[in-house]
This record gives structure tokens, C-alpha cells and sequence, in this order.
């Protein structure tokens, strides 16, 4: 897949501009505060239907304005694609080619690998990250796990909206009960599914993750591994039949402490993702340095995993991640990046990154207040 365009009118502090990408790797230059993120952000926010920084829609928006839109052009194979995404107010709505389309399936067409200063502090940060790094994961495994992931979460807000409204005596005993025997109905399998494609896919992506980590950190006779975590319990050996057990023995050890709460205290949304360096946990063995190398190691891994089962590489977006690693691996990442038949779009402030990598190789682009030039013209 290669983004050849973008357009962005009105959103966050970019008023109306124009970018048309190589299919190589494409610089983007600028001072902190001038607008680089945000077009990152932009290709991500359009292609996957959610941002990677906090936002709620009304913040996608020019603070002068009070509408806008962001379009992005796309080849994928044989197909060409034009992708928009419109903000009004508190709302914002997808189109394919002109025809409203969902999120997930977005999602599922168009294959984007993030890589931000976020993602690199994953491992000594909450789950939520962890499991958003396996999410991601989740959809180059299979593009259809975008519609599971909707689906499970559709599931999960309606099963909260009952148990709250069970706490707050809006409904009777028996009416909750019924309703959340029927809702479990569907929420038990969509958990042990989601749960299982996740194991999946961290099994599959194993081989790959380890060749990165050996690679990246250089170490002799350490093992490094990933695990999956329910209820306290390493699962990634688990049977699909283990997993459906494990919830519905979580879901019956719960129901009163759920019923107090007012929410759902069990499923993937719960669950952990351990990082192992020697079958410690990299949370507390590794240093910094040392945690920011898996993270770059999984990112990797699941390029060369996307190659593997798609014959292709997703495009990939990294956000000023140079300054975050030290120098041994930001040269790796050069050259793992120097390697790569991808498009790949990046954001720094320094200018001295074109030499390291080779300046005739990229197409550079310098960002002042949210106006956009390409280096050269």
C-alpha cells in the first residue's frame, strides 16, 4: 500500500494543505509545536478511524473553525482508493470513494504500523498500552480482527450501561438479570475469541520478534520472550477451550463485586501482556534503554510478520522516535529502515537525520505553523 496524498482543511492548527508523498521515505522536518504530529496524525486518524494521542472530535478541529476535513489518496495494489474523513461539531464521519464506511472496515483495508514515543515507554506503563500493541498486532494477522474488535467492544458498553443502571436502581432485579444472561450470550464467546486471536497472533509473531530482539540488543544466551496474562495467569499456551473456562469461571467469581461496581470486571479488556528478558518481567529487570528495545523489536517484528503473511509491507508511520532512542539504536533503526520495500513516513527536529540517512534518498518536507513546504521548492 502507498498514501500518494493528503489534504487537510482545518484540521487541528493546519488551515488547508497538500501533501503528495513518495513511495520511499518521506521526512518530515520541523521545530516542536509546528504541526509535524498532526500530520501524522492526520493519516493515521483517516486510515484507522482513532487517534493515538487523547482527543475527542471537537479537538480535531482549527479552534477558528467550526468544521473540516482530511482526505487521503490511496494505492493498494491494483486499486486506487480515496479516504475522507469529515469533522463537524462534536461528530466526524468516514467515506470510501464518496460512500460512508465504517471505522473497522477502514480499519482492515488499509494497513498502517505506528511507532511513537507512546509506544516506546508500552512495557513500564499500564496494560492498556500492551494491549494496544497486540491490537494493532491483531489486524495485520488478520484484517477481519478490526470488525471483531468493534464488535467486542459494542458488547462491553452495553454490558457496563446495564450493570450501571443496576447500581443505580434504574432497572429491577429480575429485568437485570434476564438482560445480562442474554448479553452474556454474546459477550462470553466475542471475549474468548478476542482473547484467543490475540494469543494467536503474539504466537505467531514469535519467531520474528526474537530474530529483532537479538539483533537490537545483542545478547548472548538471553532469552526473551512474550506472555500472555489472565487473571494473574500466563495463558499463551492456552487452548481456545481453556480461555472460554477461565472467563466463565471469572465471570461467576465476579458477579457481586461486578453488581458493587457497576461495570464488567473480566475479559481481554482486563487482560496483560508481559515482556520476559530470562522469564523476568522487563517492567522491573530491564532498564529504559533495554524497554525501548522490545518495543522497537515488536514494531519490527510485526512488519516482517505483515511481509511474511501478505506478501507486502503496511506503511509505516513513526513520530519523532529518533530522540527518544539512544545513538547504537537509532543506527539500527536506520539500517533496519534502509532495508525496508516500504513507504515509510517519519517526523524529527533534527536536521542533521537527512545525512544519516542519506539525504538523496528521501523526500523531505519542513513544517512552520501548520503551513507545509517541500524541501526544494
Amino acid at each position: 500500500m502507498i498514501i500518494k496524498k493528503l489534504r487537510q482543511n482545518n484540521f487541528r492548527n493546519i488551515k488547508d494543505t497538500q501533501i503528495e508523498f513518495s513511495p520511499g521515505v518521506n521526512l518530515i522536518i520541523g521545530d516542536n509545536g509546528q504541526g509535524k504530529t498532526n500530520i501524522l496524525e492526520a493519516l493515521y486518524l483517516t486510515l484507522s478511524g482513532h487517534s493515538f494521542r487523547p482527543a475527542k472530535s471537537e479537538h480535531f478541529i482549527n479552534r477558528t473553525q467550526d468544521q473540516g476535513f482530511i482526505e487521503v489518496n490511496v494505492e493498494n495494489k491494483n486499486f486506487s482508493d480515496r479516504v475522507k474523513i469529515e469533522f463537524q461539531n462534536n461528530s466526524k464521519k468516514s467515506f470510501v470513494n464518496g460512500k460512508r464506511n465504517s471505522s473497522q472496515n477502514i480499519q482492515a483495508q488499509f494497513p498502517l504500523v505506528l511507532f511513537s514515543p507512546e509506544s516506546l515507554s508500552a512495557v513500564k506503563e499500564g496494560p492498556e498500552l500492551r494491549r494496544n500493541l497486540v491490537d494493532d498486532l491483531l489486524i495485520s494477522h488478520n484484517p477481519q480482527n478490526a470488525n471483531l474488535l468493534a464488535e467486542f467492544s459494542k458488547c462491553l458498553k452495553s454490558r457496563n450501561r446495564l450493570l450501571k443502571d443496576h447500581l443505580k436502581e434504574v432497572i429491577s432485579t429480575k429485568e437485570f438479570l434476564d438482560v445480562l444472561s442474554s448479553l452474556d450470550q454474546s459477550y462470553l464467546p466475542l471475549a474468548a475469541k478476542l482473547t484467543s486471536e490475540r494469543i494467536s497472533a503474539l504466537r505467531n509473531i514469535k519467531s520474528d520478534f526474537a530474530k529483532a530482539t537479538s539483533y537490537i540488543l545483542n545478547l548472548n544466551n538471553v532469552e526473551i520472550t512474550l506472555n500472555y496474562i489472565i487473571s494473574s495467569q500466563a495463558a499463551f499456551d492456552w487452548k481456545d477451550k481453556d480461555v472460554y473456562y477461565a472467563l466463565l469461571k471469572r465471570r461467576d467469581e465476579l458477579q457481586s463485586a461486578e453488581k458493587e461496581s457497576g461495570t464488567t470486571l473480566f475479559g481481554p479488556q482486563r487482560h496483560d501482556i508481559q515482556f520476559l528478558f530470562d522469564q523476568e518481567d522487563a517492567r522491573y529487570y530491564c532498564s529504559q534503554g533495554q524497554q525501548r528495545a522490545l518495543i522497537l523489536a515488536f514494531k519490527m517484528a510485526q512488519m516482517m510478520y505483515h511481509y511474511r503473511v501478505h506478501k507486502s509491507y503496511p506503511v509505516l508511520l513513526l513520530d519523532d522516535v529518533m530522540s527518544e532512542l539512544d545513538p547504537a539504536k537509532r543506527n539500527f533503526l536506520i539500517s533496519f529502515l534502509k532495508q525496508l520495500d516500504a513507504q515509510i513516513i517519519l517526523t524529527t527536529t533534527d536536521l542533521e537525520f537527512p545525512i544519516a540517512f542519506g539525504k538523496e534518498k528521501l523526500t523531505i518536507f519542513k513544517v512552520k505553523q501548520g503551513v507545509v513546504d517541500k524541501d526544494g521548492e
